[in-house]
């Protein structure tokens, strides 16, 4: 599962400059999330 900011800024309360994930390309529910901040 990819998500893009939007969809991040859906499920976390951040916002920038305090948004440190730009792209999650791969999460695993209640366990792991791999992102990416460019």
């Amino acid at each position: 599962m990819e998500l893009n900011t939007q969809e991040i800024q859906e499920i976390l309360p951040h916002r920038y400059p305090m948004l440190l994930v730009d792209r999650v390309e791969e999460i695993t529910p209640g366990q792991s999330a791999t992102g990416i901040k460019m």
